[in-house]
Parts: C-alpha cells; structure tokens; sequence
C-alpha cells in the first residue's frame, strides 16, 4: 500500500510541475487590485495588455447579467462599473479555467457545478452576516476556488477517485479523510501545492487549504473560511436526493452555525436567492471560460 502511494504522489507532482503558471498579466491584475491606492487607469494599463481578458471584461459588462441599455465598449468604464473585486475574480477564473483545461465531462460538471453553488453560498451567507456587498466577491471567488486541489486527483486517477468517493460513502467518512486513506494526501494538500504555484494569497489560499479545518486558518481570514466550510456542508446536503429538509446531524455544521450565529432555518431561507445567483455565476464562468 505504502508503494501504491508513493506511485499516487509522484504522478501527482508530474501534474502539477506541466500545470502552468498563472501569466505575468494576471499577477499583475492581482497585484494591483489588492493595492489600496489603485485607480481605474491603473488597472485598465494591466487589463489592456491581456486581450482574453480585456473581451472577458468587456463581455461580461455587456451580458445580461447586466442589463445595460448601451452597449459598453470602453475598457476603463466597464473597470469602473464592475468594480476591481469583479475584474480580479474575472482575471483568476480565467487563469483557473484555461489552466485547468476546462475540460467537458459529466464529472467535470457535477465538479464545476458544486465549486459555483459553493462560492454564490459564501457570498449568500456573508450578505446575510451583514459583510459590505463590496467585500462579498472575495467569499464568492474563495467558494469557487475551495476544491481547486481535487482537479489533479481527478485527472491523474479519474477510476480511483470513484473508487475514493464509494469507500467514502460506504464507511461513512468524509471525502477527504477517504483521499488521504487511498492516495496518501488530500485535495486540500494539493490545492495547496496549486496555491503555492500561482501565488495566491490571503482568504482564497486558505480557503482552498482549511476548508475542512478552519480553526487552522488565520485570524484575519477565519470568517471568510468559516463562511466557505459553512457553504460547502449546505451544498452537498442540497444536492443529495434524499434530502428532506431536516438538518442532519453533522458537529462541523452545528459548530458553523453557532459559532456565527445562524440557523439552519435562515440557511434554507437563502435558497431562492442562492439559485437565482447561482444561473448569474454561471454566466460569469461561461465568460471566463471563453
């Protein structure tokens, strides 16, 4: 067994030593949406040299989503209607997507359709902690980003983690606790090894690393971990076919909703809000995918 994992953790560096590096542009959209001081005219320089990303903004200013009654063809208005949060998340799903492959499958949809479901719940939950609309973004693009690390397991063994997903299931223990029994690392592991290649930082780096440990995130970015792990739990019990609206008993779910002061009343109440949000974000994936 112990050879078995050593053979799962070389392919998995083989992975993700070919995965490619975010580009320098999409650093710098990084870099200067996260500076305090950054005007429109700065981040419509670094915008201007990516033409993917340029027709991503543009696109996006101009979809239905929107609703703009003219047509937005200037660069630096569409960056002073969106907002930098948005034109930051764009930059990164972008970069994740085209790095990833943005591969169609069955699999892959049911993987990108929990990622979306997860970030528009954490934004969903921060709105309803009473967190400024303008910060939201970040809960919605740490949510969307919270499995990144489960892309190479997928694509390195896609019959294995069938394998991982039915021992789960079948010995009722979590998904990454089964991981960590057949590959001898999880996807929080490797998510963090992508976070470290890309650089990034902050709440989306812990989100993708501590999303079921958040005590272990730091302070300054508990909440907004707390806020994913929270929507990540709800997620998966709305998906399950069986669901019949009772909380289930789960002490990692109890302790969320305790510990930020929700109910789980106030969660099923999100769920007209979070499903109309959830077709806007796939809006918003379909621009990043190009």
């Amino acid at each position: 067994m112990r050879k078995k994992k050593e053979k799962y953790q070389q392919s998995i560096e083989k992975y993700l030593a070919k995965m490619p590096s975010l580009s320098t542009t999409i650093t710098k959209v990084l870099s200067v949406c996260n500076s305090p001081t950054t005007s429109a005219n700065d981040l419509n320089k670094v915008v201007s040299l990516d033409p993917v990303l340029t027709g991503n903004v543009l696109k996006l200013i101009n979809s239905a989503y929107y609703a703009m009654k003219d047509q937005i063809s200037s660069l630096t208005q569409a960056i002073i209607m969106l907002g930098l949060n948005t034109i930051k998340n764009l930059a990164l799903s972008t970069a994740v997507l085209g790095a990833t492959g943005g591969k169609n499958s069955e699999s892959m949809d049911l993987f990108w359709t929990h990622c979306i479901s997860t970030g528009v719940t954490a934004k969903a939950i921060a709105l309803e902690l009473g967190v400024l609309k303008s910060e939201c973004e970040e809960y919605f693009v740490a949510g969307l980003l919270h499995d990144l690390g489960k892309l190479p397991l997928f694509s390195c063994f896609p019959a294995d983690y069938m394998t991982v997903a039915a021992y789960a299931s079948e010995k009722n223990v979590l998904l990454h606790i089964a991981e960590k029994t057949v590959f001898g690392m999880t996807h929080e592991e490797t998510g963090k090894l992508i976070a470290e290649k890309w650089d990034l930082r902050g709440a989306v780096h812990e989100a993708i690393c501590y999303h079921h440990r958040p005590t272990q995130a730091d302070n300054d970015n508990l909440h907004i971990v707390e806020s994913v792990a929270l929507a990540d739990i709800f997620c998966k019990i709305m998906a399950e076919e069986t669901f019949e609206g009772t909380m289930p008993e789960d002490a990692m779910l109890k302790g969320l909703l305790e510990k930020n002061n929700l109910t789980w009343s106030s969660l099923i109440g999100l769920q007209e809000t979070i499903q109309e949000e959830i077709e806007n974000a796939k809006v918003f994936m379909q621009i990043s995918n190009g």
